[in-house]
């Protein structure tokens, strides 16, 4: 009976260690193997992206204009001056204007009317599925040649839609 117990002791001690994780090996130099996959993204993402981000915003603290290109490093440092240039800058101010109108007005509409289509296509709404099968086949069916023609015709300068639509409104000079 000794035997019997030693040798289920020796197999359940076996099969535990068959049974326990392992620890994964790692290949020493398998972190240089990456950064050398990953060189070729990087050396371009700093030329490329990170240097002229850099490169321009110390440029901003400086003088530097088109005629500083011949000479590039002959600066002269000025501050925060050209911020405070900008600050005051009408076309800038109604540049900011536009982008926080498209922003607070824009964006939050369009997310609107897309969730309101994707119920509608969602609930199977036959008005919304009509729509959006003719939207989504219509560049599929439609040949650029058929569309080359229709656009011939509609500028022709004789017979045009386009020319007759002016003749007749307030397109005369």
């Amino acid at each position: 009976m000794n035997t019997t117990t030693q040798a289920s002791a020796v197999t359940s001690s076996a099969s535990a260690a068959r049974n326990a994780p392992r620890k994964p090996r790692v290949k020493y130099g398998t972190g240089l193997v990456a950064w050398a996959f990953a060189s070729p993204w990087i050396i371009i993402f700093v030329v490329f992206m990170a240097a002229p981000i850099i490169a321009s915003l110390i440029l901003s603290f400086s003088d530097f204009g088109i005629a500083n290109i011949a000479n590039p490093f002959n600066l002269t440092f000025i501050g925060f001056q050209n911020y405070v240039k900008l600050v005051h800058d009408p076309t800038f101010i109604t540049a900011v204007q536009n982008t926080l109108e498209f922003v607070i007005v824009g964006i939050p509409l369009d997310i609107a009317l897309g969730l309101l289509i994707a119920v509608g296509l969602n609930r199977g709404v036959n008005a919304f599925r009509s729509i959006f099968r003719v939207g989504y086949y219509l560049p599929v069916v439609t040949s650029i040649v058929a569309i080359a023609v229709v656009w011939r015709y509609l500028y022709d300068p004789d017979l045009g839609l386009i020319t007759t639509c002016c003749t007749q409104s307030v397109c005369q000079e």
